[in-house]
Parts: structure tokens; sequence; C-alpha cells
């Protein structure tokens, strides 16, 4: 199998060793595929930044040895460096380079050095070169060279330490094939003419790269890169005229950039740098997908040469703001590096918003509440329905927005809505009162940024009205049933005879099963309102009005009187003048259920006997009219029958009412036989062995 060398490992297999942390041999070695283990111990080396052993690309066909380097006098100036390399050396200081900036992930100012070779730097005395004589005119658009800042790193608390470098870079001219070129790289923390000489030189080198990493204090830096061509000596290099391969000027940024805020109005501050002829004031809300530099963030009001002063748009936000300098060059003027965007919170006008009395109506379709209130200086109002109140320390001060969608009362799918309006004014807005609701609680919560202060919530309920109402005659009381009405907390119950009210909570209806009330047997009318209770006020539905007839009872005893049986009706409630008709019915072997449940007997009236009227038969009228109440012995022959009892009769008797108009007419009050202490009596031998 053929062994791979450096530049032979796929970058896939270097990645994952880098993201290894500080890695063993034998982990390295695992990563590797098999025919490049050998290698392990080299990245290793480039991992801890030290040059690898084996040569990174396959080894090159053998070249003829290059010709000897002119020879430099010594007493003049030091011998410069050689300049050739050979290609093997080359391709591995770029493989290298490579790995580095793949497998460590190296800083943009790492990288910088990286394109520096002081192998390459000359230590040439800047006054052993001719004086430039200014015979070319210099072209400061030269693309010839770039200048790249790098900010410095910061430091725990996010300062900048120090300025950070610049690398200044370029490409070389054509010049004759073998000639070398001497470069000189020169600053001013000003704008100078285009001339070598008088200027700061950094360095004087055969390479194509500087970094500069002493920027001194001014806000500008002028860089100029100028060529000094040789053939053989490097005297010609010093008595030639350079040649300006190119020039830029580097603004940085202003320093001690800060930030401070006072209700909603941002004052920034910095230290002006000498070279900056304006400053660049750029800002935005912080969640805004804009580029910073986008010309309608720029600042244009209020902004002076140390300092600017911002009015926020909207109190509760974060702003991000940055300071862009400029500076003029060969008369144009050019931007910097702005400076670190900085962030800063606006402080929050939050006021709690109190709603008016909510109304309700009627669209024509659907029920709407109608709301509106005094709108807050700053920020939204939204508006929550809910079926529980929210949490209170949600209104006793401002809090994060999040807090208010993690209450359980605005968890899920509920109604919302969400109104500005100028401070000061009367808003308002309508909202579908819920389907299924019996219960709404309105907040208004004021949203300004990323705070919130939810209002006082104002409550409104919404009763059904009472259905499927029953009411059940117990002959002593009256029960009166319902399905209990949605939203309602308690029925109130009056009745037409009676100047009071009563109300019943919903848990005693249940206990006993319904309303109980005791009725005048005339008739009476009762009204049912379901209602509901909440801050001092009520909310009602439609009443139900319940119209109860009234209700005579009779009751009749039987007795043995001179070996024959007699019967007595009475009215219970009050005398009847026109009772209704009787039948006495015999049943054999059991208790008759109905009017028709056996044989009807036949009775005559005492009155009527001894006034010489014979009316006898199965219907008994009372055509004297009842008493009220059982009557005395001795006034009792009007409501008095003698019955006309079969011989040897057995089983049992029953008086049952004939007339059956309280069906027909719901006006008259319902009628009905009540047995009381005869219902011992009924079997007639009970009632045989009752006499006296």
């Amino acid at each position: 199998m053929t062994q791979l060398t450096l530049s032979e490992i796929p970058l896939p297999v270097l990645r994952g060793i880098a993201a290894l942390h500080d890695p063993t041999r034998d982990e390295v070695s695992a990563a590797l595929p098999e025919n490049a283990r050998h290698l392990a111990d080299d990245i290793i080396a480039l991992l801890n930044g030290r040059p690898a052993s084996a040569p990174a690309f396959p080894a090159p066909e053998p070249e003829p040895e290059p010709e000897p380097e002119p020879v430099i006098p010594e007493p003049v100036v030091p011998e410069p460096e050689p300049v050739p390399r050979s290609t093997a050396t080359a391709s591995l200081q770029d493989l290298a380079r490579a790995l580095e900036e793949e497998v460590r992930g190296q800083t943009a100012a790492e990288a910088a050095r990286q394109q520096v070779d002081p192998a390459l730097f000359l230590d040439i005395d800047p006054a052993l070169f001719d004086r430039y004589q200014y015979g070319s005119t210099p072209d400061h658009l030269s693309p010839g060279i770039t200048v790249e800042h790098h900010p410095a790193p910061v430091d725990e608390d996010g300062e900048p330490q120090g300025r950070g470098s610049v690398l200044i870079s370029w490409e070389p001219p054509a010049v004759p094939a073998g000639h070398q070129v001497v470069y000189r790289v020169v600053a001013a923390d000003r704008e100078v003419i285009a001339s070598p000489d008088g200027q700061q030189t950094l360095v004087t080198t055969l390479g194509t790269a500087y970094l500069d990493e002493d920027l001194g204090t001014s806000g500008v830096r002028h860089y100029m890169v100028w060529a000094n061509v040789l053939r053989s000596e490097l005297k010609e290099a010093l008595h030639s005229q350079p040649t300006l391969v190119g020039e830029r000027m580097v603004v940085f940024p202003p320093e001690n950039f800060q930030l401070v805020e006072s209700k909603g109005t941002i004052t920034g501050t910095w230290d002006p740098l000498p070279g900056h002829a304006e400053m660049r004031v750029y800002a935005k809300l912080e969640q805004v997908p804009v580029d910073m530099r986008d010309p309608g963030n720029q600042v244009i009001s209020g902004v002076s040469d140390r300092r600017f002063i911002y009015e926020a748009a909207e109190r509760g936000r974060n702003y991000v703001f940055q300071l862009v300098p400029a500076a003029e060059f060969r008369g144009s003027l050019i931007l910097g590096e702005g400076s670190a965007e900085l962030r800063q919170a606006t402080s929050a006008d939050i006021r709690q918003v109190q709603l008016n009395t909510p109304q309700l109506f009627n669209d024509g379709r659907n029920e709407r509440i109608m709301l509106s209130w005094t709108a807050p200086p700053t920020g939204s109002v939204k508006i929550f329905l809910s079926q529980i109140p929210p949490r209170p320390t949600l209104t006793v001060a401002p809090v994060e927005y999040s807090w208010i969608e993690d209450d359980p009362a605005f968890v899920g799918e509920i109604p919302t809505d969400t109104s500005e309006a100028p401070a000061g004014s009367t808003a308002d807005t309508t909202m579908t009162w819920p389907e299924g609701w019996h219960e709404v609680y309105i907040t208004a919560v004021n949203i300004v940024g990323d705070k919130a202060w939810a209002g006082p919530s104002e409550v409104m309920q919404r009763v059904s009205p009472i259905t499927e109402v029953r009411l059940v005659e117990r002959l002593s009381s009256q029960l009166i049933t319902f399905d209990w009405p949605a939203g309602a907390r308690m029925v109130q119950i009056e009745t037409s005879n009676s100047p009071t009210s009563r109300e019943l909570l919903e848990e005693d209806y249940r206990r006993q099963g319904g309303v109980r009330v005791q009725l005048a047997h005339t008739g009476e009318e009762v009204t049912l309102t379901p209602k509901s209770f909440y801050a001092g006020r009520d909310t009602t539905a439609e009443p139900t009005h319940l119209r109860y007839r009234g209700l005579k009872t009779y009751s009749y005893d039987l007795r043995t009187v001179d070996n024959g049986t007699q019967l007595l009706i009475w009215r219970n409630e009050s005398e009847d003048r026109n009772p209704p008709r009787f039948t006495l019915v015999h049943n054999p072997t059991s208790l008759p259920l109905h009017p028709h449940d056996g044989r009807p007997l036949r009775c005559a009236n005492v009155q009527d006997i001894l006034d010489g009227r014979q009316a006898q038969g199965p219907v008994i009228v009372a055509s004297h009219g009842l008493s009220r109440g059982r009557p005395e012995v001795g006034s009792a022959n009007q409501v008095t029958w003698w019955v006309e009892m079969p011989p040897a009769a057995t089983g049992y008797v029953r008086l049952f009412l004939l007339d059956d108009d309280q069906e027909q007419d719901d006006s008259l009050a319902a009628k009905v036989v009540v047995e009381g202490d005869v219902a011992e009596r009924l079997r007639i031998e009970s009632l045989w062995r009752s006499q006296p």
C-alpha cells in the first residue's frame, strides 16, 4: 500500500483531528487512514506550532542547480539573504500554513502573520537610498497595495487590548527577467505627499507583505509601498529612483465609545482622534434584520464631533449603535473601520391600563364586547380574554413579556387583540364573546419592548336561562326541578303571594334535588332568575315564570254504623260549595288503583234521605257542598253517605274523583283525594273490626 504524504490526507480527516482536545499520538493515529498513520507525529507537531519533518508533497523530480547569486560588496551594506527558494521548501511552507488554518482555526491576525516572512526582511538604513526626485506620478488608485486592519483581542470585560494590527500586502510589479525588487514600506500618522523620504520606514524587504503592529495613537495611518529594482548588485537599488507600488490610508475607529440612556434618550460619547474629519453614527433596533450601515440607519441630527443624542422611537427596546469615522485622503472622503457595535436598552415607560366598563351587545350574528381605555405613553396595548384570572404578580410591577405568555390564564388558543393609539387618547375595540364561555376575564397589557405590565382584569359574565323546568306536586309542598343554568352561581326564587325572595346556591339545589316550595293552594306564580356575582356586580339571565294552578285536596273516612257502612267526605283547605263528583270502588282482590279498577258501590246522602230524596247511585254528588275539615259528630249528614256494601263482601274499597276538568283547563286548580287515617280501613275486614 502506497504511503500518503501530508498533502494527500483528506481534509475531512484533518478537520476531525482538529476537533479533538489536546489529542495524543494514539488518538491521532486512530483517526488517520492506515497508509497515513506514520504522519501522526508530524500532525501533532503542526498542531503545536512546530514544523513537520516529513515532506508535504511527494518528492519532486531533480532540478538543475540554480545559478549562483551575484556577490554583494560587504563594505557597503550587510549581505541580503538569498531570495530564490526551492519549490519543495515553498510548497511545504504553503501546506503547513493551509494545514494550520484548517486544523487549528487561527484568528485573522495569526493568518496575517503567516503571509509575512521575516526572513526576507533587509536590515538596511533608509538613509542609504537616494532621495526621491519625484520623477514618477504616484498612482494612489493602484490596486497593487491592500491594507487590512485586524482589531485587537479583547479581555474578559470586552475591552480591546491595544489597537490591533494592519497587514500591508501587494502584488509584485512586472520587472525584466533576472531582476529583483527591493520594497520599502513607509507610514505616517497623517496624510503626506507621495514620497518615501521623511516618513517612518517600517521595513525594507524582498517579500510582498508586512504586518504593522505598532499603530501609534493617531486616528489615521497613511501607508505607501515603494519599489527599487536591481539586477546584480544592491547598490543599483540604492541609487535607482523608487516607483510607488501603491498607497492607502487606514482610518481607525474612535476610542472610549460609551452610551448612556435616560427616559428613552440615548447619549453616545467618544474620544476624538487626530485625522478624523467627521464621525458617522448608525443606530437600529437590535432585532431588525437590516445591515447596520444601511443609509436609513444613519443618525443625522444631534451628532457633533464627540457625542450624539438619539431619541428612541420605541421605549423598552434594545438599540445597537456603531461609529464610523471618515477622513480626507487625496481630496476624497474615505470611511474607516466601524467601532464595535454597542447595545443599549431603553427604559420602558410602562403604565398599567385600566379598562373602562365593558359593554356587551349583539351585532346580529354574535355577541360582542365593546372595550375602551386611555392609551398609555408608550408601547402597545394587548387585550387578552381568558376564563381564569391572571396571576396577581403580573399586576404589581412590570415584568418580562415572556411571563405574560407563560401565565396559565393566557396559555393556549385564547382571543387577543393588539392596539396602538396616540398617548392620552381614547382607544377602543370590539371582540367577539368566545363561544361556550360564560365568564370572561378581560385583561389589558401594556407592552413596551420586552417588558409588559398587566392591568386589573374586568370580568363579564353571561348566564344562560333556565330550561327543562318541571313542578312536581308533593301535596304539602312542591318541588321545582330544571337543568342548572350555565354560568349561574345561584337562582333567585320569587312567589307572587310573598313580598320576599330567596336565593338558592347550586350546591344546595343539587343536595336537595330541586327547589322546595310551599305554594298557595289557590294557585301562585313562581319566578326563577339565574344570577352570577363578581366584585359587587350581578349578572342575570332572562327570568323563567312558572304558573302554579293550585291544589284542592279532599279527604274521606269509612265507618260502620248499625251494621251499615257510612262514607264521610270533606275539603282540607276550605269549604267547597261546588265540589267535584266522586265514586267509591270495590275490588274483591286488591286495592283499586283507578276509578275503573273494580265495581263502583251505590251510595246515598244521609241528608237527602232525611229530606225524602232517594238519590242513590254509583256517582257521589255532594249537592250540599263540602265542609272544611272533618265534620263534627251530629253535624255531618250533608257530607255523609250510606254505602250499599255487597253481602259478605271482602277485599278493598277506595274513593276516587270522577271529574277530570283539571286536565282540560290549566287555569283551574288541580284536585286530589288524600288518604290519611282511612288508609288502614280500606280493607273491608279491617273496616268491620273497627266497628265500635
